[in-house]
């Protein structure tokens, strides 16, 4: 699956991924949002930002985004806020 990363420009720690070319299922609370990068993303994989891309496919399938916080690099899942 094609998956896109974008960054929050309400909150620059904040990263999300989303299969979605424009941004939109990304939740609105953390909008506008910045499109950083794409790539392929092949289940049972680790990408590079301590995660398996299983965890983020999944979140993807069921929510249609999965987010992450950065503090000086990507370290981990965050919860959506309530839009």
């Amino acid at each position: 699956m094609k998956v896109r990363m974008f960054n929050s420009k309400r909150d620059r720690t904040v990263f999300g991924f989303t299969d979605d070319d424009t941004g939109t299922r990304l939740p609105r609370g953390l909008a506008p949002w910045l499109f950083v990068s794409s790539r392929q993303m092949v289940p049972g994989t680790r990408i590079d930002w301590f995660i398996g891309s299983d965890t983020v496919l999944a979140a993807i399938a069921h929510d249609g985004y999965y987010l992450i916080r950065s503090a000086g690099g990507l370290t981990g899942p965050i919860s959506a806020p309530k839009d």
